[in-house]
């Protein structure tokens, strides 16, 4: 999941070491501790993706999820991508 190692990057750059961790809403609140400038995500929409990282990924089941949910994921990913390159300066 990208968003998942968009803040796992930006972690690492600020020299924070990351316990093996799917969970973005914790990913999200390290950064935030951080930088306030990620309180401005919303946390709900993100906590939702790490459905996306374990479960999706490791299925038990098959899920296809609907054309929203892709649009939404790739549009939350790309907000955290230009987050993370402007703290980063990429």
């Amino acid at each position: 999941m990208l968003v998942e190692k968009y803040f796992k990057a930006y972690l690492t750059f600020r020299d924070i070491r990351i316990t093996k961790t799917h969970d973005m809403e914790l990913l999200l609140d390290m950064c935030i501790k951080l930088d306030k400038d990620f309180s401005f995500l919303d946390q709900k929409k993100i906590a939702r993706l790490t459905f996306y990282a374990v479960e999706v990924r490791y299925p038990d089941d098959f899920y296809l999820p609907s054309i929203e949910e892709v649009k939404e994921s790739i549009k939350i990913a790309k907000e955290v991508r230009e987050l993370v390159k402007r703290k980063i300066r990429i």
